[in-house]
């Protein structure tokens, strides 16, 4: 159901961006290098990067996990980047739209704290 709505998402996001298909891949594949840079040049992920892993491995945009979680893009972004954190709800908001477990973000959130102290 979740991967129906995300590439219903993505469908109108290119079209309301004025975007090819392509052009579209190549701006997510492009999101998803700049993830690894910064996770294989510091060598531990923040909490907010955690966040961010598991929306660039479903290879969706802010834009449309947003959408699809029901939260604010600005307010996305800024949990991603560490500028918010977000409330059990959004997070649990969140792991519905990637379709994935919240413990599982919870529990890599978790591992990044500790590499992190």
């Amino acid at each position: 159901m979740a991967a129906d709505k995300i590439l219903k998402f993505d469908e109108w996001l290119r079209n309301r961006c004025g975007m090819t298909e392509q052009e579209f891949r190549d701006r997510l594949e492009e999101s998803r290098e700049y993830l690894r840079l910064v996770h294989n040049t510091c060598g531990v992920q923040s909490p907010d990067e955690v966040i961010a892993a598991y929306r660039l491995r479903k290879g969706v945009t802010q834009e449309v996990l947003s959408g699809l979680a029901d939260i604010g893009r600005t307010h996305l972004s800024a949990i991603e980047r560490g500028g918010r954190k977000p409330t059990l709800e959004t997070l649990y908001r969140i792991s519905l739209a990637l379709d994935v477990n919240m413990s599982d973000i919870v529990l890599d959130i978790e591992r990044a704290l500790k590499e992190s102290i």
